[in-house]
Parts: C-alpha cells; structure tokens; sequence
C-alpha cells in the first residue's frame, strides 16, 4: 500500500509468524520469547579480523532483533569505521 492508500487503510491485521509452516520451526513455538544475545560486531580474530563489523539489528547490544536494534548496529558500525581510519565528524 502506498501513496494515498496508504494514508487510510481499510484494515488491519496482526500476523503471528511462529505458526507459518514456511517461516519458522517447532523451536520458534516453543523456544524462549526474547531475542538471543548479540554476537560481538567486530571479528577480534581470524583472516577477517578488524575488517568486518556487524550493522545490523542481530549485533544490537541492547534491541537485538529490533528496528531500533538495526538503528544501534548501524551507528555502532559507523563510529567503529570512523574510528579505525582516523576521521572524526
């Protein structure tokens, strides 16, 4: 929906996806109801090691998973480069 249609929609649904058949597992029925914990977003090792930096929600410190977890990671990553190249905005 977009545009002016989007301004007064018609109707509204709430979509459970732990039942969807192609979506999720039993483990998303049954398993916990918060998010993991993030992994660390910057690799401390490894070929890759200080070259990678996780921006999205799944590396939130405190939103993993969420729209403002995605906010988070994203300005975590860039302050991250901003720092290892030596720019300061």
């Amino acid at each position: 929906m977009f545009g002016e249609a989007a301004i007064k929609p018609q109707e509204e649904f709430y979509k459970d996806w732990a039942l969807e058949a192609y979506t999720a597992t039993a483990l998303d029925i049954s398993g916990p109801a918060l998010h993991a914990d993030a992994p660390i977003a910057v690799l401390k090792s490894g070929l890759w090691a200080n070259k990678i930096t996780g921006i999205a929600s799944e590396w939130s410190r405190q939103f993993p998973g969420y729209l403002a977890g995605a906010i988070e990671a994203a300005a975590f990553g860039v302050k991250a480069f901003q720092k290892q190249r030596g720019l300061h905005v």
